[in-house]
């Protein structure tokens, strides 16, 4: 990963700026019938990143579904759009981080069940997607992606 996008989404993730929400790259409620102002809930990991590199891709939340963001490259929801993952210099839309087997993260039994290792691993290979999902925190997010990305 790209060490200044990475420095930045880690203070970011850890600024406490942002709201953490699951299954989209941000959530929000619409206004109420009479208001005009929707309700932003959250962003997961992913949608932080969206965030920060806005100025850099040219992105933007969609004004017709505001939980997309919109490139040039076309909308997403749930993974990151090609031109913030080429700008972090990261290999997938949805990164990978491996954790190694005995990490204090993997013993927690909210989490058994994303914890799984193929014959021969040594390490726990986890979506951060999913990580988010599951309810990992923002902070221990930002430790996974400090330490392993």
């Amino acid at each position: 990963m790209k060490p200044e996008i990475k420095a930045r989404w880690l203070t970011a993730l850890r600024s406490g700026e942002y709201k953490q929400a699951q299954k989209a790259l941000r959530r929000v409620r619409n206004a109420p019938e009479g208001e005009q102002t929707d309700t932003i809930i959250g962003h997961c990991c992913l949608g932080v990143l969206c965030e920060i590199t806005a100025p850099e891709t040219g992105g933007r939340w969609s004004d017709e579904n505001k939980e997309f963001f919109e490139t040039d490259g076309g909308s997403e929801r749930s993974f990151l759009p090609n031109p913030v993952r080429y700008l972090s210099e990261l290999d997938s839309v949805d990164p990978i981080i491996s954790i190694p087997i005995g990490h204090p993260l993997t013993k927690r039994p909210d989490l058994r069940e994303i914890f799984t290792l193929e014959e021969g691993e040594t390490a726990y290979r986890v979506w951060l997607s999913v990580l988010n999902d599951k309810g990992v925190t923002f902070e221990e997010i930002a430790n996974l992606i400090e330490e392993f990305l």
